[in-house]
């Protein structure tokens, strides 16, 4: 099964929901390890090759059969098969994950209470390096976009940029229930 086969959802979709003064806050140098978590077919995986070309990106994906290999072709990225949740990964490996839709989808639209963010969030807290950045967007075009940015500091995760577009009434309970999660998990 494929997703997100609407092609006008693809292009430039990381630079439409964020925009650029929040892609200024990821100082990402060159050599930086950059993870595309819940790939898809891997469009967030060739566009982040494109926005961080002396970066290694990985598209990690659980389901074989949905990534588009021509995609994993580029020289910078690489696809892991493998579960999001239990990523094969040394600890505090990465200089950044990439959360584009998923896991604010599951937020907004489902019943917040029944879902386990500590599951959804360990294995990602656990590979981000010190001053290491995780980036959870709900896709749509900037400004209407929802997105969250993180950094590792002091081993502890700091809200460091933000947007709610489309004022989503869960949007602040949201992002202060995911900071618990992510400086429980780190401490």
């Amino acid at each position: 099964m494929k997703y997100h086969l609407n092609p006008e959802t693809h292009v430039d979709r990381i630079w439409l929901s964020l925009g650029s003064h929040a892609l200024d806050l990821l100082n990402f140098v060159p050599g930086s390890r950059i993870i595309d978590w819940g790939c898809s077919v891997g469009i967030t995986s060739l566009e982040l090759s494109k926005l961080f070309p002396d970066c290694k990106i990985y598209g990690v994906e659980i389901n074989k059969e949905t990534p588009d290999r021509e995609i994993f072709d580029v020289q910078n990225v690489e696809l892991l098969i493998a579960d999001g949740y239990n990523l094969p990964l040394i600890a505090k490996s990465m200089d950044g994950v990439f959360m584009m839709q998923n896991i604010l989808y599951l937020l907004n639209y489902l019943n917040i209470d029944q879902l386990d963010l500590n599951s959804m969030l360990y294995s990602v807290a656990n590979v981000l390096k010190e001053e290491g950045f995780l980036i959870m967007c709900a896709f749509d075009f900037f400004p209407n976009s929802r997105f969250y940015i993180y950094q590792v500091k002091n081993n502890a995760f700091e809200l460091i940029g933000n947007h709610n577009g489309l004022n989503f009434p869960l949007h602040n309970e949201i992002g202060s229930r995911i900071a618990k999660v992510l400086n429980n998990i780190r401490t």
